[in-house]
């Protein structure tokens, strides 16, 4: 049995030069094509960065205020001091409802990439609560002026399970954010 080589065959320079030309365009291509990528990811994740720290900003001094009204009301107030209470809880829950509803649309419609979405996630949750206990704030101050007590003070309850939710997202964001 005899084994036959392939003859010699020559390839012209000008295929070798073409080949070469065509190696080296689909190299500029694909590593243009990861550099956009790339950017595009960047700039969707300082997008979100940047709306999450707008809703920081925003909702900060508004639950210090909350916070600081839940803990001024005395052991035995007056009628006049509940209803002034009242009155302020109603006013920073409204305030924060409309907030945290603005704030959500703006951190929802950020197209975020993959790599940061579960820290997106994690922050819509934070302000669903948010906004969940500021409606039962304001539930607790209808049913106080409506002398229904004890729906306001399930209200208040219901609203500070929220707070605890939300603070509870707020960690998991903070968690998530730190690993990514």
């Amino acid at each position: 049995m005899k084994i036959a080589l392939p003859r010699k065959f020559k390839v012209s320079r000008n295929v070798l030069v073409g080949i070469g030309i065509v190696i080296l365009v689909a190299l500029l291509l694909f590593a243009g094509w990861n550099l956009y990528k790339e950017m595009d990811r960047a700039a969707r994740t300082a997008s979100l960065n940047e709306a999450i720290a707008g809703s920081q900003a925003d909702l900060l001094p508004l639950n210090a205020d909350i916070s600081d009204l839940l803990t001024s009301l005395a052991d035995r107030p007056s009628t006049a001091a509940c209803d002034a209470y009242m009155l302020r809880l109603r006013a920073l829950a409204d305030q924060g409802a409309v907030l945290t509803a603005v704030h959500r649309n703006e951190v929802a419609g950020v197209d975020a990439p993959l790599s940061v979405a579960a820290a997106q996630g994690a922050y819509l949750d934070a302000l669903d609560s948010l906004h969940d206990a500021f409606s039962s704030w304001a539930a607790a101050s209808d049913a106080y002026f409506r002398y229904d007590y004890d729906g306001a003070q399930a209200s208040i309850d219901e609203a500070d399970l929220e707070w605890q939710a939300y603070q509870q997202a707020v960690a998991d964001y903070d968690r998530i954010a730190d690993e990514g």
